[in-house]
């Protein structure tokens, strides 16, 4: 496996991050069911040791018959299904790592057995009709989904749409169209033209009811976005969500900057101090200045002191930005390398979460 770095982004912003080395063993199929917990965030899923952490759990059994799919059933906590389906049985994924790659029909249920939602996959990719239900069973939408191939994202056409009242709001792909969050309140609205998203949609952003926005659309294609604070400020942005970033690069980048400047202080035998388990922190401002640094735990005043010379000397940081809109950040760092297993590989690096403390 050649060296990189991988992302991987939660709820509020939670990075783990690592930087990849090491080489691959064979991938092994799977020939005996195999049980995998997640955690949901809206960026994302997180795989999880068991149930107390988890918000469902994903099932993978091997194919029966002729049908050389895997089965794929995913449970809530409290047993019901939440999505059944196949995957491909395709020999470059780790399966004994809980990956799926879609294939076949594939239906969603809500947590009182309702179906959410029926949709077909070719190779993990989204395929002909989608349609989509409100927790009461009424439709909410139709969405035909154009297969491109597999390394293309579908071309997705919106058909039609419905309001909580039931009312029709865009029909045959003409009309306005209203995406609901979980609690059925409107997150995002606007106009549909021939089945493309059209002009200015309005949206309001899940992690802080404080940060609207607006996306503008010609033919489909998103044209540009501007986000807006609590007290009206404009912020153009292209990315919804725009990590931290330090010197327009990432974290880890930081963590070889970092220990090239920080000093280990002695014991009082004269010998390095201890680096096991250390934590470091700081809060990155909305301005990119860097604020509060020390330790999750108290380490004494000669460390607290080297993170601070240390950060004086690493300040180049972009802050956190959500819909082009500057949050006040908290990173914290497992000073430490790490090495594990990731299914069939095994990888060192640098852990590292963030924290939105401030809209």
């Amino acid at each position: 496996m050649k060296n990189k770095t991988l992302f991987i982004s939660f709820k509020l912003l939670l990075f783990f991050v690592w930087a990849l080395t090491g080489s691959n063993r064979a991938w092994g199929q799977l020939t005996d069911t195999a049980k995998f917990y997640y955690k949901s965030y809206p960026e994302g899923l997180l795989r999880v040791s068991g149930p107390q952490d988890a918000d469902f759990m994903r099932v993978i059994s091997p194919s029966s018959g002729e049908d050389n799919r895997l089965n794929v059933i995913e449970y809530y906590l409290n047993g019901k299904v939440m999505r059944i389906g196949k995957s491909v049985a395709d020999k470059t994924r780790s399966y004994q790592n809980g990956d799926i790659l879609l294939d076949g029909d594939c239906v969603t249920y809500y947590q009182d057995g309702t179906k959410q939602s029926f949709v077909n996959y070719i190779a993990g990719q989204k395929n002909g009709m989608e349609y989509q239900y409100f927790p009461n069973g009424n439709i909410y939408c139709s969405i035909n989904n154009e297969y491109k191939g597999a390394a293309f994202i579908p071309k997705v056409l919106y058909q039609d749409c419905y309001d909580l009242n039931g009312k029709s709001i865009c029909k045959d792909g003409n009309g306005q169209w209203i995406d609901y969050d979980q609690r059925d309140s409107v997150e995002l609205q606007g106009r549909v033209k021939n089945g493309l998203k059209e002009g200015v949609w309005h949206g309001i952003a899940k992690i802080s009811p404080s940060i609207k926005y607006i996306y503008n659309y010609n033919k489909g294609e998103m044209t540009g976005g501007t986000g807006y604070d609590l007290t009206g400020r404009a912020y153009p942005f292209k990315n919804d969500m725009e990590p931290p970033y330090y010197s327009k690069s990432d974290p880890v980048t930081f963590m070889e900057v970092f220990r090239r400047h920080f000093k280990i202080p002695k014991d009082a035998s004269g010998k390095k101090m201890s680096l096991d388990g250390l934590l470091f922190t700081f809060v990155i401002e909305k301005d990119g200045t860097l604020s509060n640094p020390g330790f999750v735990d108290n380490k004494g005043a000669d460390l607290d002191e080297s993170v601070k010379e240390a950060l004086q000397k690493c300040k180049s940081w972009s802050p956190v930005q959500c819909y082009g809109v500057p949050l006040r950040c908290r990173l914290t760092f497992v000073y430490k390398e790490f090495g594990e297993y990731m299914g069939d590989a095994y990888v060192t690096g640098i852990k590292y979460k963030a924290e939105i403390i401030g809209f």
